[in-house]
C-alpha cells in the first residue's frame, strides 16, 4: 500500500499513475482480511467483534477527516502530496505494527482454504459482496464526481470543496 502510494506520487503519466492505483488496490483489500483476522486473535473470544469494529473505524476516520483533508492538501500543494503524505502516514503505520503488534499472531481456526473456497457457493455470501461492491462503487463515484460538480455547476469555492467532504463523512457516519 505505501509502495503503491508513493508509485503514484511520483508517477510521470495518467497510465502509471492508473497502474499504481491498481497496486496500491490489491494492499488495500488484503489490509482489511489481514487486519480482521489480526484483530480478532489479539483480544479474548468474547471481543473479537469489538476489536474487528475497531479496525473498521479506520475507514469512518479516513471518510470524515482523510478526504477533506486530502482534498485540501492536494489544492494548497498540488495532488501529488496528498500521495506523498499516505506515504507518511503509512510508514509510521508500518513502525507501529512491526512494534506492537506481537510477531506469534496466530491465524483462528476457520476449517483451512477448501472451507472458506466452499462459502462461495452460497447465494447470501455472493449478495452480501454484491452490496459491498456496489456500496463502496457508488461511494467513490462520489468522491470522483463530486468535485466539478461542487465548482462548475453549484458555483462553490475549491476551498469550500474541503468543508462538503468533511459535512459528506459527518452525515454518512450519523446517517
Amino acid at each position: 500500500f505505501v509502495v503503491g502510494n508513493l508509485f503514484c506520487a511520483i508517477a510521470p503519466n495518467y497510465w502509471l499513475l492508473m497502474a499504481a492505483r491498481v497496486f496500491t488496490a490489491f494492499g488495500h483489500g488484503a489490509f482489511f482480511g489481514i487486519g480482521s483476522v489480526v484483530a480478532a486473535s489479539l483480544v479474548p473470544r468474547n471481543k473479537r467483534a469489538s476489536a474487528i469494529a475497531l479496525m473498521f473505524a479506520g475507514l469512518t476516520l479516513a471518510n470524515i477527516l482523510g478526504v477533506p483533508a486530502g482534498t485540501a492538501l492536494g489544492e494548497a500543494f498540488g495532488w501529488r502530496a496528498t500521495f506523498l503524505a499516505v506515504v507518511g502516514i503509512g510508514l509510521i503505520s508500518v513502525a507501529a505494527i512491526a512494534w506492537l503488534v506481537p510477531s506469534d499472531v496466530t491465524e483462528p481456526s476457520g476449517g483451512g482454504l477448501r472451507a472458506e473456497v466452499r462459502v462461495l457457493g452460497k447465494l447470501q455470501v455472493w449478495l452480501a459482496m454484491l452490496i459491498a461492491a456496489l456500496t463502496s462503487a457508488s461511494l467513490f463515484a462520489v468522491f470522483t464526481y463530486i468535485k466539478p460538480y461542487l465548482t462548475d455547476v453549484s458555483g462553490l469555492s475549491t476551498a469550500a470543496v474541503t468543508w462538503v467532504l468533511l459535512l459528506f463523512g459527518a452525515g454518512m457516519t450519523i446517517g
